[in-house]
């Protein structure tokens, strides 16, 4: 094989341990979130009205709701659809073990979809 072709496709079990780590992040921050959202209070600290609107605010447990409808779903999406992306260039292009490629190409790809998916609410609202 020459420099100028491209690399043979990764053995199986890399690509198998990409895929796991990077599953194995999306179920921690799922579960971080979901922990979060569990132990929020439900009244604000400072003694200020829970609602939306006339000067009230949401309680955090509300915002965290709030975030996990509204930002969730697109962050999610564009995590798993730029993950994978990222986790096959990876593999195909570097000698990474399978667990750092997936690892590395799920959390860029997560940073970059939760600020992709922050512009654009914010844009929209």
């Amino acid at each position: 094989m020459d420099e100028t072709s491209a690399p043979a496709s990764p053995p199986a079990h890399r690509r198998r341990l990409a895929m796991l780590s990077a599953a194995a992040v999306l179920v921690l921050a799922i579960g971080a979130y979901l922990i979060a959202w569990a132990i929020a209070p439900t009244e604000n600290a400072s003694g200020q009205c829970t609602g939306i609107g006339w000067g009230c605010v949401p309680s955090p447990k509300d915002t965290l709701a709030l975030l996990g409808i509204i930002i969730g779903p697109p962050a999610l999406l564009a995590t798993l659809v730029l993950g994978l992306f990222a986790i096959a260039a990876l593999l195909r292009w570097t000698r990474w073990p399978g667990v750092l490629a997936g690892l590395v190409g799920i959390v860029v790809a997560a940073v970059i979809a939760l600020l992709g998916s922050v512009l654009v609410v914010g844009v929209l609202l």
